[in-house]
Formats: structure tokens, C-alpha cells, sequence
């Protein structure tokens, strides 16, 4: 739920600054804060909704508040990243797809390994010397 606060401070201020807002005329009231008569008889406790208000501006600053920001901010950077890291590793994975598709079908390639051990074989049998 999200509280439009300028608006319940308009509000709050106009009912305040009254002197009995219960017979003052709120249709005038009304019309400078733009809002309908029956919204303004909503505010039914003015200073609870500066209290309030002012609670949540104190607790916004609060370094608490702060460090959840912070926290968040470093959350949503890391999802970035994430992200990132993800779309790299599919791309290696399909690059790797693509060479072992490329060993199968290459003679050359599926050989490699027996020439290998061949030429290791081959080295420990000439004499040095």
C-alpha cells in the first residue's frame, strides 16, 4: 500500500489549523486542498497523522534505514551480475557444445589422444645418450 504523504500532510494541516473543525465550513476547506469533503472528514485525527508522518520521515533517516538501502542496492547489483554470469555461462556451454560436436566428427580429433600417448611412448623409447 503506498500513502500519497504530501497529500494526508495537506490534509492533516488543514484540519489542524482550525479552530473546531467539526463545524467549520469544509466544503471551503475542502476545495483548498482539492480533495472532497468527505476525504477531509477521513483525517479524523490530524496530529496522529503528523505524528505518524513525522515517525516515518525520522525512521527514513534512521541508519538502519540506511544500511537497508545500502543492502538492497548491493542485492540488485548483485542480480545484475547474476544475470550477467548466467547468459556468459550458457555462452561457454554452447562454445563447448560446439567443440565437442567438432571432436566427434573430426578423425583427426578423436585420434588425438592415442597420437598423444603414442608420442609419449615413443619419447621413452629413444635412447639418450
Amino acid at each position: 500500500m503506498t500513502i500519497d504523504k504530501a497529500r494526508l500532510k495537506a490534509l492533516a494541516k488543514a484540519v489542524i489549523d482550525l479552530e473546531d473543525p467539526w463545524y467549520t465550513d469544509l466544503q471551503l476547506i475542502a476545495r483548498s486542498v482539492d480533495v472532497a469533503p468527505a476525504e477531509l472528514m477521513a483525517a479524523l485525527n490530524p496530529h496522529a497523522v503528523m505524528t505518524l508522518l513525522a515517525e516515518i520521515e525520522r525512521l527514513r533517516e534512521d541508519p538502519h534505514m540506511r544500511a537497508i538501502r545500502s543492502l538492497r542496492s548491493d542485492c540488485a547489483d548483485l542480480m545484475v551480475e547474476r544475470d550477467q554470469l548466467r547468459t556468459e555461462n550458457e555462452a561457454l556451454r554452447n562454445a563447448l557444445g560446439d567443440l565437442l560436436a567438432l571432436y566427434e566428427d573430426d578423425e583427426g580429433c578423436r585420434n588425438l589422444p592415442e597420437y598423444i600417448a603414442g608420442r609419449a611412448a615413443m619419447a621413452k623409447e629413444v635412447p639418450h645418450g
